[in-house]
Formats: structure tokens, C-alpha cells, sequence
């Protein structure tokens, strides 16, 4: 399992991304799951299982859930 921070220009955690078995998890500062991301397919979904669209969308996920300040579990 290999781990990618975010961080913000002062050097504050914003999330991470994480891969596991060809599938990449996003999570936001807290430890709470965004979404995921599958290679073989490449389509993003978040936490609730709806698709977000092609393409890794991980970073924006963390990115959207900081400014926001919530983990975008509606």
C-alpha cells in the first residue's frame, strides 16, 4: 500500500491518497473515505458508490472536501 499526502502551502495535511489491489481510496485529513478510484475501468465514484466521472478524480476529491470542510458523505 503506498500513501500520497496532500498538502497546502504551509505544509498542513489535507488528505491522502492511498492504492490497494489496482484500486485508489482518497481520504480527507480526519481518516474519513471520499472515494475511489479504479484503473481497469477509469472511473471515479464517491464514498456513496455514485459515479464522479472518468478519469482519477482522487486529488480532487481531498481538494473539494478541504475547502469545504466536510467530508461529502450526502
Amino acid at each position: 500500500m503506498s500513501q500520497n499526502y496532500l498538502k497546502d502551502n504551509c505544509n498542513r495535511i489535507l488528505g491522502w491518497t492511498s492504492m490497494v489491489n489496482g484500486r485508489e481510496y482518497a481520504y480527507d485529513k480526519h481518516g474519513h473515505m471520499l472515494g475511489s478510484y479504479l484503473n481497469n475501468t477509469n472511473s471515479s465514484f464517491d464514498v456513496c458508490g455514485r459515479l464522479l466521472g472518468s478519469g482519477n478524480l482522487m486529488s480532487f476529491l481531498v481538494m473539494k472536501s478541504a475547502a469545504t470542510g466536510d467530508s461529502l458523505r450526502r
